[in-house]
């Protein structure tokens, strides 16, 4: 008789086991499911954002073009300037033309501000930098 109740002790314990085993399993198949999902959804992101990064270092690097033309373009209209205003000033004696004709200085003085302002305000137009605009100039 205490064979059997042995073996009875034994069966459910068995039970036990292999219904932990199913609940195991269950749960470790729902886990790694779980986890591929998240896997993909954060491949997508990955991809994502690595098209942003790609979209930003293009950006960077139009920039930095943008900035060199505009650097070359600066020290061109300043050494034309330069040598424009060196070539003028040497032909004259500002200080002996400035008493004989002091209006006609303070004109020559107030058009030249306005030439270079103009001039400034050009070559740092930010609609000469557009993308359309780059490409219709070349």
């Amino acid at each position: 008789m205490l064979s059997w109740k042995i073996t009875a002790i034994f069966g459910v314990i068995l039970l036990v086991m292999a219904g932990l085993g199913a609940w195991y399993f269950n749960y470790s198949q729902n886990k790694i499911a779980d986890l591929n999902t998240r896997m993909g959804s954060y491949e997508t992101a990955i991809q994502t954002q690595q098209g942003t990064i790609n979209v930003m270092k293009k950006s960077i690097e139009d920039s930095n073009a943008a900035q060199a033309q505009l650097s070359q373009q600066f020290s061109n209209v300043q050494a034309n300037t330069t040598a424009a205003l060196q070539k003028v000033l040497s032909k004259h004696n500002i200080s002996a033309d400035a008493a004989a004709h002091p209006k006609l200085i303070e004109t020559d003085i107030n058009n030249g501000t306005k030439k270079a302002a103009s001039d400034f305000e050009n070559i740092t137009d930010p609609s000469n930098f557009a993308p359309a605009a780059q490409g219709a100039k070349k």
